[in-house]
């Protein structure tokens, strides 16, 4: 029996948030051959083909569903994201959202964003700080600016705004949680102690308030402190939260407690979030399982650019870097970061790119082995589908920290612009796999390092530990991204 049109758009969005939208494109094209009329289809169609980051598509069916209904303020906000996303104008169609809904937040952040992408940052936040003084409530409007201002170069100012609010309505529990996660983000622990301890004065004990608690005075290297503020959390359901547990008992020497949280947890939904744990844990108890866990086959270098193709694309991306410093809570260090979905973009060139990324993922995994236990070839998806995507330019003293893609399936860096390695230092730059954050002591070397190269790409598994050496001199440019991993067996019946 054919599905109505309710039906089908049901279908289509379970179907997209299961990864498989593809599958459903062409059935709303051929209903809307026979009812081209039905806004709410176009619509439809229009999120289907942004989550496949066909963002032309994506503009043109949401121009059908804005022309068809052109009171919705919904399409009107979904035109304006693609758009932005694609990498065009997008101020004007954000305040033609906002004449249909005034003061929507979600328009009024993404406006933002627009205005920085045509280069005008400081207008943007000029426009911020006005709006949040007249609506001092509105956290997610802190949580923009204050990343708004780090990206700009301005970190030291990013809480102030936020600070007069909190002052002004000192029991606003939202304002309180967005403080406390900018300075999460920003690793600003000290500050994360005392300002969990003046939210517990001012609006009593929870659970999230012990966890931010128990994690500052973990990375202040308190240890005594922080085993008895985890203490009432325990036992540990949760794998994110788990792996806060297990990176504190990794800090203070004790992985075999580590590995006993980890391991019942290593097939739970978010296991991701445990995995590198689990393989750092085994690999100080010399446990055999690290070695399964972390398989050299799993590394793969491709030459995917000529020399000449990669110069080319290094001058068009940085282009994009429009910001000025790091991005709050990201590893980059002494260097700049694209903002937005890269591939979404509709430049011809990162169209063909992200084309000849897709042909070499799925050959990677066509190499994979069969081990429903291993994490990697047990979340192997159908298809390549990048999840996210990013440009990253490091200069002097440019690095990376060592960290996880806990929400990616495989990740990647392809390199277009490298340093020359000083005689002092002949791996400046370097991509380090495997070693746990520098931050922790813990005594493991990397499993493996690469060396970048124009043209070069790397993949590996999202749960492997990757950071950078910094660099001398020199500049290092680069494209991340994540390919997306199966979804969970729940929902991948489409």
């Amino acid at each position: 029996m054919a599905l109505d049109d309710d039906s089908l758009i049901r279908g289509a969005i379970a179907a997209r948030k299961a990864g498989k939208g593809h599958a459903w494109i062409p059935r709303l094209e051929e209903r809307l051959r026979d009812t081209p009329d039905n806004s709410r289809l176009w619509h439809t169609l229009g999120t289907l083909w942004r989550a496949e980051l066909e963002t032309e598509r994506a503009i043109a069916a949401f121009v059908q569903a804005a022309t068809l209904d052109p009171a919705s303020a919904v399409t009107a906000h979904a035109l304006a994201r693609a758009t932005l996303e694609a990498g065009l104008p997008a101020v004007d169609r954000y305040d033609a959202a906002l004449a249909l809904a005034p003061g929507d937040g979600a328009l009024l952040v993404g406006r933002a964003s627009a205005l920085v992408a045509e280069g005008h940052a400081t207008r943007a936040i000029d426009e911020l700080r006005a709006l949040l003084r007249t609506s001092p409530q509105w956290a997610d409007g802190h949580r923009h600016l204050a990343e708004m201002l780090a990206a700009q170069g301005h970190a030291e100012e990013k809480l102030a705004t936020l600070d007069h609010a909190i002052a002004s309505h000192r029991q606003d529990a939202q304002l309180r949680a967005t403080k406390l996660d900018i300075l999460y983000r920003g690793q600003d622990f000290a500050e994360l102690a005392a300002f969990a301890d003046d939210c517990e004065q001012a609006l009593g004990a929870s659970a999230g308030l012990s966890i931010y608690k128990a994690i500052a005075l973990s990375e202040l290297g308190r240890i005594a402190a922080a085993d008895a503020a985890f203490a009432p959390l325990l036992p540990v359901g949760s794998p994110e939260l788990a792996s806060h547990v297990m990176r504190h008992h990794v800090r203070a020497g004790r992985p075999d407690r580590a590995a006993a949280i980890g391991e019942p947890l290593a097939e739970a939904p978010g296991a991701n979030h445990v995995w590198p744990w689990l393989g750092t844990a085994w690999r100080l108890l010399g446990d055999q399982r690290a070695q399964w866990l972390h398989r050299p086959e799993f590394v793969r270098t491709f030459q995917l650019l000529g020399h000449e193709e990669a110069a080319a694309m290094a001058r068009f991306l940085r282009g994009l870097h429009r910001s000025r410093a790091e991005c709050l809570g990201q590893s980059v260090r002494k260097g700049t970061q694209t903002d937005g979905p890269l591939f979404a973009r509709i430049e011809p060139e990162l169209i063909a790119l992200r084309r000849a990324i897709s042909s070499q993922v799925a050959q990677y995994m066509a190499d994979l082995p069969s081990d429903e236990r291993h994490p990697l070839p047990a979340r192997r998806p159908d298809r390549p589908r990048i999840a996210g995507a990013w440009s990253v330019r490091l200069t002097g003293g440019g690095h990376h920290a060592n960290h996880v893609h806990p929400e990616g399936w495989i990740s990647a860096a392809l390199y277009f612009a490298a340093p020359e390695s000083p005689p002092e230092d002949p791996r400046a730059g370097w991509l380090a796999l495997g070693q746990p954050p520098a931050e922790l002591n813990v005594a493991i070397d990397p499993l493996r390092e690469v060396e970048p190269a124009p043209g070069k790409l790397v993949l590996f598994p999202s749960t492997t530990w990757h950071g950078t050496r910094p660099i001398g001199s020199g500049e290092r440019l680069t494209i991340a991204f994540d390919i997306a991993p199966a979804p969970p067996a729940a929902n991948r019946d489409g």
